[in-house]
């Protein structure tokens, strides 16, 4: 049973439009708004239906303020706690579109999860309340604890118009700036809970939304979170004298908004505001501070970082133009690659422009960008997975791009040259026949048409959900890929015995290759060939049992410019001779590899290093033999030459 027995029991005492819900209904989308009305319905159908646990509870909504109410539970010696201007928003389901059970038992659960936590104000109704426990003393507020007479009933706050906001301002201007679920947050949306778990990618997102409002205070800040461990970050502060602090490592998990209940759903305005406030929070103490050149003096210059805020921000993409902002708000909860790729720009320009001389020169012992080189490989493979995948899209757009031109153009030749021939022939000829085939082959390539413009290409969609990128656009993100993995090998460059080891262990996928090109040389071979000598026995067979030959000379033109064909192919592509040499190669490399671990001469040395270098050094001069035969065919090699 996916809900406790009592939300069954007080769906049954639930009515909606006119008829009492059912067991059914637990499961099908709450409709409208969720506010504290609805679960003030819910605690009476639970009074009705006898739900003993939620016997002392009440809610009593604000009249001009439904998202907010005021919570009671009365205790067995007749006190009360009362919880003040709660809002609905800390206790709505997480999911978007909740079910009737999940709104009844999210909601009554953490309600009754305040009970573990401070009330507002606690009354008796023979007069003020007894003093408070040592655990409330040790946490005085203005207004906690107060006396209130049993007609002392509802916070003058629930009458005011002109009630305080829950956030500053510049929150809801990020909010209004935000996507999510193809829409544009709104004001409203301050108080609805925020869809999953929040992290630093996230609060990178505010940032540079608040770039585009206008959130003078934000830039300064800029937060760089690990894509591979997104709750942890480096965060980066620009002071007024120039100069910088850094935090390295800082886990999301101090700036989660913070609530006593246990099933506390934070809202967007929750999240937003406690994680970008915690920015001004954190300990001065801890920051590694980079000094100004004035403070530093003229023999410290050297480690000052040669770049300003504005350039750092031109770099990494985030300068505001004088027209408008930086970027658009992007949609939180999707695909991590741009966020990744702002991340590469920023760990490029910190290790560029920051740290780089001080790390080189020894005045700092790990720059605050420097990574594991565990996280070096994971970024390299990512670098090459992504390349990979972008050139399969590239392909496959490049195909369905030309079936949609060729599909229009042939269609419009085709409808013309129809519309001249009719033209031509009209009352001479019965042009039916050819308008029907016409026909048939306009069908034929409206097909085509749709196929390509229907075919998955792999494309991501854009930021709007729109059209997919255009093939320059992908070939411009190859190329800025490609750069970005090889500023990120030059990072992470390997000792040369390193080198040499991966080339050991690469060379079995050289000789396979080697010898998947033979075969493909060889069955080439043979089947023209075969051709050849199936094409010049039935020359000669025909031309016997036709005497004359006029019955059968179509055929025996056919054979014969068959075997002209089949003769100049093979002689000029060389097929045999590729085979050939490629199986000879891969022998070649394979007789070195199996001496190498036999231990046998030539590399029956004792020094493995050295053995080592000479197979990388035999094995690449076969490399180079081989490219030398290929160039001496007439037609250039047609395999794939992967780099070891």
């Amino acid at each position: 049973m996916p809900y406790a027995p009592w939300v069954f029991t007080i769906l049954a005492e639930t009515t909606h439009k006119g008829r009492r819900l059912d067991y059914d209904d637990a499961f099908r989308p709450y409709p409208g708004h969720l506010d504290w009305g609805a679960v003030h319905d819910f605690l009476d159908a639970a009074n009705a239906a006898g739900v003993e646990k939620l016997a002392p509870w009440f809610v009593t909504p604000y009249r001009k303020k439904p998202d907010r109410a005021l919570i009671g539970y009365t205790h067995g010696e007749g006190t009360e706690s009362l919880w003040t201007g709660v809002h609905i928003g800390h206790h709505r389901p997480p999911a978007a579109a909740p079910t009737w059970g999940e709104v009844i038992s999210w909601t009554l659960t953490s309600m009754t999860a305040l009970s573990e936590g401070i009330a507002t104000i606690r009354r008796s109704a023979r007069g003020p309340v007894s003093k408070p426990a040592a655990d409330y003393e040790s946490r005085p507020e203005p207004e906690e604890n107060n006396e209130m007479e049993p007609e002392e009933h509802l916070p003058e706050v629930e009458e005011s118009e002109e009630e305080a906001e829950d956030f500053e301002p510049w929150v809801f201007e990020i909010i209004e700036q935000l996507k999510h679920d193809g829409r544009t947050l709104e004001r409203a949306d301050a108080d609805r809970p925020f869809p999953g778990s929040p992290d630093w990618r996230d609060v990178d997102t505010f940032i540079g939304v608040a770039y585009t409002v206008g959130t003078e205070w934000l830039d300064s800040w800029f937060v760089y979170p690990d894509y591979k461990k997104p709750s942890m970050a480096l965060i980066r502060h620009t002071h007024g004298d120039g100069s910088e602090s850094l935090w390295t490592s800082v886990h999301f998990e101090d700036f989660q908004p913070a609530s006593d209940s246990v099933d506390y759903s934070p809202t967007w305005g929750d999240v937003i505001s406690s994680t970008l406030n915690g920015l001004r929070l954190l300990p001065a103490d801890t920051a590694m501070r980079r000094r100004t050149t004035a403070e530093a003096g003229d023999e410290e210059a050297a480690e000052k970082p040669d770049v300003s805020l504005e350039e750092y921000k031109s770099e990494r993409g985030d300068a505001r133009p004088e027209g408008g902002g930086v970027r658009e708000a992007t949609n939180l909860g999707l695909s991590g690659e741009s966020r990744k790729t702002e991340l590469d720009e920023a760990h490029e320009a910190g290790r560029q422009k920051g740290w780089q001389e001080g790390y080189q020169q020894g005045a700092v012992t790990r720059a605050p960008w420097a990574v594991s080189e565990d996280e070096h490989v994971n970024r390299v493979l990512y670098y090459r997975r992504t390349a990979a995948s972008l050139n399969t899209q590239i392909r496959l757009s490049r195909t369905s791009r030309l079936l949609v031109l060729g599909a229009t153009l042939s269609g419009l030749l085709t409808i013309a040259g129809m519309a001249a021939a009719n033209a031509a022939t009209w009352g001479q000829s019965d042009m039916k026949p050819y308008n029907i085939a016409v026909d048939v082959i306009l069908g034929l390539l409206i097909v085509v048409f749709v196929t390509g413009k229907r075919m998955n290409t792999g494309q991501p969609m854009d930021a709007d959900g729109g059209r997919p990128k255009s093939l320059a656009e992908l070939r411009l993100e190859l190329d800025l890929m490609e750069e970005r993995r090889v500023l990120e090998a030059a990072q992470g460059a390997r000792s040369s015995k390193d080198r040499q080891h991966s080339y050991r262990e690469s060379i079995p996928q050289e000789i396979d290759r080697l010898r998947r090109e033979t075969r493909y040389y060889r069955r080439v071979h043979n089947f023209f060939q075969w051709g050849l000598f199936a094409a010049s026995v039935a020359m000669s067979v025909t031309a016997a049992v036709y005497d004359p030959p006029q019955p059968g000379k179509g055929v025996l033109i056919a054979l014969g410019a068959f075997v002209s064909f089949t003769t100049a192919v093979t002689g000029y592509f060389k097929f045999r001779e590729r085979a050939f040499n490629l199986q000879q190669t891969s022998d070649a490399i394979e007789q070195h590899v199996t001496a190498y671990d036999l231990a046998i001469a030539p590399y029956n040395q004792g020094d493995a290093a050295a053995n080592l270098e000479r197979l990388a050094e035999s094995v690449e001069s076969l490399r180079v033999e081989q490219r030398k035969r290929e160039q001496q065919l007439e037609q250039p090699h047609q395999g794939q030459q992967e780099v070891i």
